[in-house]
């Protein structure tokens, strides 16, 4: 299962924009923080929870089609 998982994921991902696909790789492969992840973007904390957010939606709608 975690095999299928990664390449549903490794297919999925390059569908986001950039930005938001920085923003994942950050947060979850490099597991930093918000705080860590907004200043190595040079970006608000808020706005790392806002690209993280719409991430993450784009990844649940991909999926359910």
């Amino acid at each position: 299962m975690p095999e299928l998982a990664a390449q549903t994921m490794a297919q999925l991902l390059p569908r986001l924009p950039l930005d938001l696909q920085h923003v994942l790789h950050l947060r979850v492969v490099d597991r930093l923080s918000t705080d860590e992840t907004a200043r190595t973007l040079g970006v608000e904390r808020e706005a790392v929870l806002m690209m993280q957010h719409r991430a993450l939606t784009e990844l649940r709608a991909a999926l359910a089609s």
